[in-house]
């Protein structure tokens, strides 16, 4: 079941993203309505839409598919990136109404539309339990103060950004110690992996955590764009040639909007041999 929820939530993280190709098809079906501002549906054409796009649907009956839709956490993730579903039309029966998908323009926490006000944090490298240490440092508790003073010195800051290594191990148990911080603060979050991190066990505690594709968040007049550099069993960087083409895009589709790009990997060289070494391998690419 934990594979077929997944599959439910990477389809709504690409309809709310607005995911072209996923807009498409949706606008193909006669079921579905989308109009400027919203997608609308019900419960039984979702289902049978989802069956015949993924065989993973195929797994469930109806009554199974209607409560993992209640039980998962799909509108937490719409949210991430600017939508929220909503009923559209209720009919007093959970099959007859309809339901709506509302992507919206999301606020800023400071009320100022035109700054952006976040606190960028990276390589925490947490470890899998709260009082292990890493070259005699706490990286928990290192975590713990950073976040403490930076809510103390910079209060009205719109998000927290963490740009990589968040874990140095990789491990679930380590993104859960990550999960336990940063939920004690009434603010979104949003991260990308570095090489020490597995991104796919990363985006089970930040959903908008990139993989195979880009993540795009509308913040007013300005766009955050998350990319991926994460190469398995390797230290320097890479972005994939579908990701460099959706960034591409979206640069070319977002002129009016001030767009900050994440990464991981040094694009540029810092004169470290170190570091040169292990940075992004494609940067000409990339710039």
């Amino acid at each position: 079941m934990q594979a077929i929820e997944q599959a439910l939530i990477s389809f709504f993280e690409k309809v709310a993203q607005k995911d072209k190709v996923q807009l498409k098809k949706l606008k193909q079906e006669q079921c579905f309505s989308v109009e400027q501002g919203r997608w609308c549906f019900t419960l039984p054409t979702l289902y049978s839409f989802l069956q015949h796009q993924d065989d993973v649907f195929s797994c469930i009956d109806y009554k199974q598919f209607r409560q993992l839709i209640f039980n998962s956490p799909i509108n937490q993730t719409a949210k991430l990136y600017g939508a929220e579903i909503t009923i559209a039309d209720n009919l007093a029966k959970v099959d007859k109404s309809s339901y709506a998908l509302v992507w919206q323009t999301r606020g800023l926490q400071n009320n100022q539309t035109d700054i952006l006000k976040f606190v960028h944090i990276t390589d925490t490298h947490l470890l899998n339990q709260p009082k292990e240490t890493l070259h005699s440092l706490n990286t928990k508790k290192s975590l713990e103060t950073v976040l403490s003073q930076s809510q103390i010195r910079y209060p009205d800051i719109d998000f927290l950004l963490f740009t990589g290594d968040i874990s140095q191990t990789g491990t679930k148990e380590s993104y859960m110690l990550f999960k336990s911080v940063i939920q004690q603060y009434d603010l979104p979050s949003y991260c990308i992996p570095g090489n020490h991190d597995t991104p796919k066990l990363l985006q089970h505690i930040i959903h908008n955590c990139p993989d195979n594709s880009i993540s795009i968040i509308q913040l007013g007049k300005f766009s955050l764009v998350l990319l991926n550099t994460w190469v398995k069993n390797k230290e320097h960087g890479m972005i994939t040639q579908c990701c460099l083409r959706q960034l591409e895009d979206h640069l070319k589709n977002s002129e009016d909007q001030f767009n900050v790009i994440a990464i991981h990997h040094p694009p540029v060289l810092i004169n470290s041999k170190w570091l040169d070494e292990i940075g992004l391998q494609n940067k000409t690419e990339f710039l």
